[in-house]
């Protein structure tokens, strides 16, 4: 008796707690729902990962940011972003000065091409490395390494199926490159289950870098019975130096280490104050999400970015489970006269997911903005499309992605650009099948609810 007394008054000081300290209210329902339902145990790991996350955020703010780096531009570069906070995801734009999207199937060869090009320097970090896939690229970076290229290699741990596979796991850690897991022990991926290392981003020499939604597995392959529809993007330019820079504080954060590179590429590009952008460059800038550093950052980024449409809002996703803050901001831009359409998967990968996305596309449909769901294969991609915005990248539309996620993207500010990808969401947009609500609210069950509730957090 004195347990379930303890234990509800426990819950009910945690439940006070949680709606003082989160305003985002799908977090705040699920976690309500784990404390009341197992009423001991549910306010106890509520109250352990407060602690983690306080502790976390008070090592990151203590740790040394000086990172060392033996080419004076870089550390020259290196101040400049640290000057307006590396881990923001509001860095200042740089320079773009070539580009080639990489649509569905040329991602593979693009990554194996540039591995086989490299000199000095590779970085890769995917949340997924699987398959035919992964014995090519691992091939191919035995022969960079025998050729003297330093090479750092981070994945995901759940991501890359190796939860509970010490046998997998002891392969990656005995090649003879840096190979970095996230969440290497088991209990530490359990701790950390609700972050996910999602960024897929690729750097080589310092000078071109690979940024989009592929993973490095069979399904990014046309041929495999699993393929999913990407785009990524292969860039060239002072843009790639920031790349880096999210590679590092990923590192850093999955090890605790120092990260510095040995082998210095001369053909580095330094940064350049009041840079002019010439004829063919663009600006463009590398936004990524820390979820140690800050919570709630990538929300508030792509709801500025959002607030800010005045002609076009393209938004092109796999998961589509926004915020509400998002939410209202789409169904405004589409009452203010802004072309906003709306392109998601008819069938994901989840049926949670699917679930959800009925739910979404009921609401925005009510409101009267065009969607649409692509048929055949599961389209992957993750881009948004704001006037001459464009933003390509890991981030979907979805809680894990704005709030506990490690992601990365390149944000692109040009008209000719996004007039670019705004021409390829269109193909895709204009032979999907246009939505229409025929759901009424009062049809819309408490399961359908709580089955989207779940996914939004899955």
């Amino acid at each position: 008796m004195i347990f379930w007394i303890f234990s509800i008054s426990l819950s009910l000081v945690t439940s006070s707690f949680l709606l003082k300290k989160t305003y985002l209210k799908e977090t705040s329902i699920g976690w309500l729902l784990a404390i009341w339902a197992v009423p001991f145990a549910g306010s106890i790991i509520y109250l352990t990962m407060v602690i983690r996350r306080k502790s976390e955020r008070h090592q990151h703010n203590e740790a040394p940011h000086d990172h060392v780096h033996k080419n004076e531009t870089l550390v020259e570069s290196a101040q400049i972003l640290e000057s307006i906070g590396i881990t923001n995801g509001f860095l200042a734009y740089d320079k773009l000065e070539e580009h080639t999207v990489l649509r569905d199937d040329e991602f593979i060869p693009a990554l194996l091409k540039q591995v086989e090009q490299a000199k000095h320097s590779i970085l890769i970090c995917t949340y997924i490395l699987s398959g035919d896939a992964k014995e090519a690229l691992i091939t191919r970076l035995y022969e960079a390494n025998e050729r003297g290229v330093e090479i750092y290699l981070l994945v995901d741990r759940i991501g890359s199926g190796l939860l509970l596979s010490s046998k997998n796991r002891k392969e990656y850690l005995g090649l003879p490159f840096k190979t970095v897991i996230f969440r290497e022990s088991l209990l530490h991926s359990l701790l950390y289950i609700e972050k996910r290392l999602h960024s897929k981003l690729a750097i080589f020499d310092e000078t071109t870098g690979i940024i989009g939604s592929h993973n490095i597995r069979d399904e990014t392959i046309s041929t495999s019975k699993k393929f999913a529809r990407n785009i990524s993007v292969l860039v060239k330019g002072n843009v790639v130096e920031q790349m880096k820079y999210a590679f590092i504080d990923l590192y850093e954060d999955a090890t605790g280490e120092r990260f510095e590179i040995q082998n210095e590429s001369d053909e580095h590009h330094g940064h350049e104050e009041n840079e002019v952008f010439g004829k063919n460059a663009c600006p463009a800038r590398i936004t990524f999400s820390d979820p140690i550093a800050q919570d709630f950052q990538y929300n508030d980024y792509l709801n500025s970015l959002f607030f800010s449409a005045q002609k076009r809002m393209y938004i092109w996703m796999p998961y589509m489970i926004p915020s509400d803050i998002l939410r209202t901001s789409i169904i405004n831009a589409h009452k203010t006269g802004v072309d906003v359409k709306v392109l998601i998967p008819e069938i994901s990968d989840s049926k949670l997911v699917d679930n959800a996305h009925q739910l979404i596309l009921n609401e925005l449909t009510d409101n009267h903005v065009p969607c649409a769901v692509s048929t055949g294969e599961f389209d992957h991609t993750k881009i948004i499309i704001i006037d001459d915005v464009a933003v390509i990248g890991s981030t979907n539309l979805d809680l894990r992605s704005l709030f506990r996620n490690y992601e990365a993207n390149i944000e692109v500010n040009d008209e000719k650009f996004s007039d670019e990808i705004s021409e390829l969401f269109l193909e895709t947009y204009n032979q999907a099948k246009l939505v229409e609500c025929t759901t009424p609210k009062t049809g819309r069950t408490i399961i359908n609810q709580l089955t989207s509730l779940i996914a939004s957090l899955y």
